[in-house]
């Protein structure tokens, strides 16, 4: 049976660090309410403790944080060990939860959208509207096509053109070895 995130408060403590802390049990209820698992939430979790401190190593007030700051911060994580197709997406609903509350600025209308965000955004219409598919089937295939998108073009430049058989099989195999290595690790 599987077995959903929802920590206990004083669970979290041990990822507490930097300018994010007063924000991680909000975002943790947030994961539970959308009904992750139990491993993918702890690596949500811990991918967020690894932004606050970077955030306070480099002085960057939680006012600040923005897209930019995620990708300098996914950018330099990433020379020190592997990227996992879901880190931008964990990132980006951080981002998203902050503005809800509050806590930073809303996005400017006039930022562009990464080529990733501009494929996922056209493929939710279509799911939405050609396919008339539900909104939590919708969520489940659009994540599933952002780490397939950030597993092939690393960089965030995504160039459609250029996918082939060959990276689903290779993104397949790596999605599955990552999710086993989550469920025994």
């Amino acid at each position: 049976m599987r077995k959903f995130f929802c920590p206990l408060p004083n669970a979290l403590c041990e990822f507490r660090s930097g300018p994010l802390d007063a924000h991680l049990h909000g975002y943790a209820d947030l994961l539970c309410q959308q009904h992750y698992c139990n491993e993918a939430g702890w690596d949500k979790i811990q991918l967020v403790s690894e932004l606050g401190r970077w955030l306070a190593r480099k002085h960057v007030n939680i006012e600040l944080l923005d897209e930019q700051h995620v990708a300098a911060f996914l950018g330099r994580r990433s020379r020190r060990m592997p990227r996992h197709s879901g880190d931008q997406a964990t990132l980006t609903l951080l981002l998203k939860y902050l503005r809800q509350h509050h806590v930073i600025p809303a996005r400017l209308v006039n930022t562009p959208l990464s080529p990733i965000d501009v494929i996922a955004q056209k493929y939710q219409r279509f799911l939405f509207d050609e396919r008339g598919l539900g909104q939590n089937t919708v969520k489940a295939y659009i994540a599933i096509v952002r780490r397939f998108l950030s597993h092939c073009f690393p960089d965030g430049k995504a160039e459609l053109d250029t996918l082939c058989a060959k990276h689903i099989a290779m993104f397949v195999l790596h999605d599955t070895i990552l999710g086993i290595n989550r469920r025994s690790g």
